[in-house]
């Protein structure tokens, strides 16, 4: 088995947490109740704060989509997607030879890209998974993936 089969099997969290990227309180108990993953006393607080219920109850089974709101300067470009976009990277679906997945991300300025960009090739890096950074996306060659990421007023104005 080899090291990217090996991370196959890891949750968003985990990932992070492997990489050594700080998860506040609400960014863990998020990642681990969209991966289905059991949440301490702390976590399930946060978690019922953040949708808004106190008797809300995480679905054991994970989710297949999420969709967070976070405030402004609250790290989530940093801390949040990179896990998210690298497990989507490592557990895509089975491909054809030499057919290649993009998954596209958007961020609202080029700031927002450039952080998104480094944080996804930094953990690539952290977790040893061959990557090839260029601007505005990230390559993974071994996996056929490709990580682009665009500014919303790019997109948006073709």
């Amino acid at each position: 088995m080899s090291a990217i089969d090996s991370l196959r099997d890891l949750r968003a969290f985990e990932l992070a947490a492997l990489a050594g990227l700080p998860l506040s309180v609400a960014q863990l108990a998020i990642l681990k109740a969209f991966e289905g993953a059991p949440l301490d006393k702390q976590e399930l607080r946060m978690f019922r704060q953040l949708v808004g219920s106190r008797f809300a109850k995480p679905n054991p089974a994970g989710y297949s989509r999420l969709a967070a709101q976070c405030g402004r300067q609250a790290g989530k470009t940093r801390h949040l997607d990179a896990p998210l976009v690298m497990r989507h990277a490592l557990r895509t679906v089975p491909r054809s030879p030499g057919e290649t997945l993009h998954i596209p991300c958007v961020g609202p300025t080029r700031e927002h890209v450039a952080t998104l960009v480094d944080a996804v090739a930094a953990l690539a890096g952290a977790l040893r998974v061959p990557h090839e950074r260029l601007t505005g996306e990230v390559r993974f060659p071994a996996l056929g993936v490709v990580v682009s990421v665009r500014t919303a007023n790019s997109i948006a104005g073709r």
